[in-house]
């Protein structure tokens, strides 16, 4: 049976089944306001939101191609650093008796700086005076030093004399000193260059104040300017090719320090036109009649490289007079990237634009810890008044730095230095004065604990440290190694 509801319903009810009810065909004929498109205001409102988008997505392109250079910088110069430290080895550029360094001036009231036999024994003719030049061969000048009466009882001669660490880098040698006697020739002996104007002597000018720097001090008084002591000391390499005349042993010149420690491997190429097709190398040619023959690659040369090598103990600093294949050193290959170098000899005045130049690119400030860790920790940087730029204008994240300064158990008697290379991570003026930053760093474990409160002004060694700021230094590979006592094959060097 079937009965039919009532209109208003307008359903059906099954009584086998239950109801079905049927929508009214009339409440689903609606006459809404028709939309036959958007308005100009959504338009806009679309447009802008779209324009805002592709904005944010085209920035990310720059940023992302700074981050890729930074990257293919760090990649090449780990694998540079890496590479060249088999070098120097197989070189013989590690060899002490390779060396020559810097013979420093000897006032008549100095017991500091005296001058040895094999000071300028191998330049001839011989200046009047063969003060400030790099003509000393080190080891046998320092074996000379150490057989001193006066050297037997007082460790501090010798470091005073010598120094107790050590850069490799003819490159800046060869930029900024003459191979005549000059008194330029002293910006170039001390790593970082700006180290001549504030080394750890007491007095005027006297920045360090800690009793650990007196192993490195010479007086007391702010007259001793032309006494330098860093501890620092810049040596390089005999060249053989000035043996014209008789005369021999100037170090080398700027084209043969540029072979040993510029690199060649950043090799320059043109994209061709078409998309499609490969980069090309760029060759030199040679011309020959109708003949065009490729001569040699060419090569940008961004990257270049200096060499630290810094005595693990006062007994290793002597071995390298004699047998410095029986102790260790720490050995650090320092890459750059665009290294500038001093554009002509410095004079001794501090306003010659060749001495700022000596200046510009390595600057020197003092440390505090701040706080330490087994890879690193915060350093809070102060600025030393060296040159008119701000030293942290070539503070870069990512940029190595050299933190250096007295070991805590350092004393006269066995004065010991420490110096490491550090990766700065991040950098903060945060409260801190606009001569200071708080940097944290990555690297070897220092010797130094935090002090509280840390800053310059507070006793205490960890607040009287040394940072050398560097433009350019990218990466580092260290060693601990023993150093060779034979020359090797591919260093055109004059034995002793």
């Amino acid at each position: 049976m079937v009965r039919v509801e009532s209109q208003k319903n307008f359903g059906l009810r099954i009584a086998d089944c239950g109801l079905i009810r049927v929508p009214n065909p009339q409440s689903a004929i609606r006459n809404p306001k028709s939309r036959a498109a958007i308005t100009l205001t959504e338009v806009l409102i679309s447009m802008g939101i779209l324009t805002l988008g592709l904005l944010g997505v085209a920035a990310l392109f720059p940023v992302g191609g700074w981050y890729m250079q930074q990257a293919v910088i760090s990649d090449n110069g780990a694998a540079i650093g890496q590479a060249v430290m088999n070098d120097i080895v197989a070189r013989g550029t590690v060899n002490p008796k390779a060396w020559y360094a810097f013979v420093p001036q000897s006032l008549a009231n100095s017991t500091a700086h005296v001058m040895f036999p094999s000071d300028g024994k191998y330049v001839n003719p011989k200046p009047a005076v063969l003060q400030t030049t790099f003509t000393r061969p080190f080891a046998q000048a320092l074996n000379e030093a150490l057989a001193q009466p006066a050297a037997a009882t007082d460790t501090t001669l010798v470091s005073r004399q010598f120094g107790n660490a050590f850069i490799i880098d003819p490159m800046y040698v060869a930029a900024a000193a003459q191979r005549t006697n000059a008194p330029n020739n002293t910006v170039a002996y001390a790593f970082p260059a700006s180290a001549v104007r504030s080394f750890p002597r007491n007095g005027a000018w006297g920045y360090y104040q800690n009793a650990a720097w007196n192993p490195w001090r010479t007086g007391t008084g702010s007259s001793n300017t032309n006494e330098r002591v860093w501890p620092i000391r810049r040596v390089t390499f005999q060249d053989a090719s000035s043996l014209f005349a008789g005369s021999k042993g100037w170090p080398i010149n700027a084209s043969m320090s540029a072979q040993l420690f510029h690199g060649n491997d950043d090799l320059t190429t043109d994209l061709p036109a078409r998309d499609d097709r490969p980069a090309r190398q760029n060759w030199d040619t040679i011309v020959s009649g109708s003949t065009t023959a490729p001569l040699a690659r060419q090569w940008t040369g961004d990257y270049s490289w200096i060499v630290s090598v810094v005595p693990t103990t006062i007994a290793a600093r002597d071995g390298m007079a004699r047998n410095p294949e029986s102790f260790s050193y720490d050995v650090s290959v320092v890459v750059f990237y665009k290294r500038i170098l001093p554009s002509e000899p410095a004079a001794n005045n501090p306003g010659a634009p060749g001495l700022q130049s000596a200046f510009a690119n390595e600057r020197m400030v003092s440390a505090s810890v701040y706080s330490s860790g087994l890879n690193g920790g915060e350093l809070l940087l102060t600025e030393i008044v060296d040159h008119p730029e701000n030293p942290f204008q070539q503070l870069k994240t990512g940029n190595w730095i050299m933190l250096c300064g007295p070991h805590p158990n350092s004393t006269n008697e066995e004065p010991r230095f420490v110096l490491n290379w550090y990766q700065v991570l991040s950098i903060e003026t945060g409260s801190w004065q606009g001569n200071q930053r708080l940097v944290s760093v990555r690297g070897p474990e220092w010797p130094w604990k935090p002090t509280t409160p840390p800053g310059y002004g507070v006793a205490g060694l960890s607040n009287d440290l040394c940072v050398a700021i560097c433009r350019g230094a990218v990466a580092v590979h260290k060693r601990t190694m023993r150093l060779e006592s034979e020359y090797g094959t591919g260093m055109a060097l004059v034995k002793p």
